[in-house]
């Protein structure tokens, strides 16, 4: 089964007038991270359960879109739209080892760049995705485990840390 089967693949677009759009920089560990605020929604925002991979940079990058999002998608990013029910599954399969280096073949780059078209993706070979309500469950309860485990480490990490500043910085009063 091709990709282009099950989604809709495209290009995101050049943002207009210095609006700020999401890019490569804004991928890491398959999530959105450091968005940028924007005041009204732009018309070019990923919806819930796309999967967007970047399509130029040094290494391919994708993310799951598991919240809202106001900011539009740039052009450096390829947005895969699938049915909700198979967007788990799909993520879990573009963002493994395995087919990152499937999008690295397909990479028109030089050998230190990356460059994916929305095009060449669209051809790529999947695993046949049907009946997969139990993997997409799966998948769902994996990513909210992992976004608690994420929180959990930061506020004892917060924690942890204002405990020592306020007893070394104590210690300065008087100083």
């Amino acid at each position: 089964m091709r990709l282009d089967e099950i989604a809709i693949i495209h290009s995101g677009r050049a943002s207009k007038g210095g609006e700020a759009v999401l890019g490569a920089g804004n991928l890491s560990d398959g999530r959105l991270v450091d968005l940028p605020p924007m005041e009204a929604a732009s018309e070019h925002a990923p919806e819930l359960g796309d999967i967007l991979i970047a399509a130029k940079g040094v290494a391919p990058r994708v993310a799951w879109v598991r919240e809202r999002v106001r900011t539009g998608v740039g052009p450096n990013l390829i947005i895969v739209r699938t049915k909700p029910e198979l967007s788990g599954p799909l993520y879990a399969i573009l963002s493994s080892r395995r087919y990152l280096d499937f999008l690295v073949g397909l990479s028109r780059g030089r050998a230190t760049v990356f460059s994916l078209s929305a095009k060449d993706l669209a051809q790529l070979e999947i695993p046949d995705l049907l009946n997969t309500a139990t993997y997409a469950q799966l998948v769902e309860l994996a990513e909210a485990g992992y976004d608690a485990a994420l929180e959990s480490a930061h506020v004892r990490r917060n924690l942890a840390l204002d405990l020592v500043r306020q007893d070394l910085l104590s210690d300065m009063k008087g100083r």
